[in-house]
């Protein structure tokens, strides 16, 4: 009887270790993996490439100074653009300005590319308002957060 207590006592140990050294490896290949590409919305357009790219260190945001939302349809008939060259995503909202509601939230998209005639998810009455785009930039590699951005615009809901 002692001989098996004493055989079972070491046994733990390799046990435990081989526990151990399972879940290390468990570990270190989960934080090794990349980022799985992002999804893009179903109106994401491949844009015409360009001659102008920004510099590798710095990002392009370009600016809708007027938009327009048609009421019966929820439509915004624009092409909102990830510059080719970007070092990131793009997400994008459109919110109005006074009140801070959310007219449309785009999905993450990548440089070259851009979201055709997004539909609207709240359609404010007939009028003209202020309106803000705010562009939060992912790293293309591990979906780090970056910078944001914010571009004024005035919106036309007809």
């Amino acid at each position: 009887m002692e001989n098996k207590k004493t055989n079972m006592t070491h046994i733990w140990p390799i046990l435990l270790m081989l526990v151990i050294l399972l879940a290390g490896g468990v570990i270190f290949y989960l934080l090794s993996q990349k980022a799985q590409p992002v999804e893009m919305e179903q109106t994401v357009v491949a844009l015409t490439p360009t001659s102008q790219k920004p510099a590798p260190s710095n990002i392009a945001i370009p600016g809708y100074p007027e938009l327009t939302l048609i009421s019966d349809t929820g439509v915004i008939p624009a092409v909102f653009e990830n510059p080719e060259g970007n070092p990131c995503y793009f997400k994008l909202d459109l919110i109005l300005s006074d009140t801070g509601q959310t007219i449309w939230s785009s999905e993450n998209f990548k440089p070259g590319t851009g979201i055709q005639s997004p539909t609207a998810a709240f359609i404010p009455e007939s009028g003209v308002y202020n309106a803000e785009l705010r562009y939060t930039t992912t790293s293309l590699d591990d979906l780090r957060p970056l910078n944001t951005a914010v571009t004024k615009a005035r919106l036309t809901v007809q």
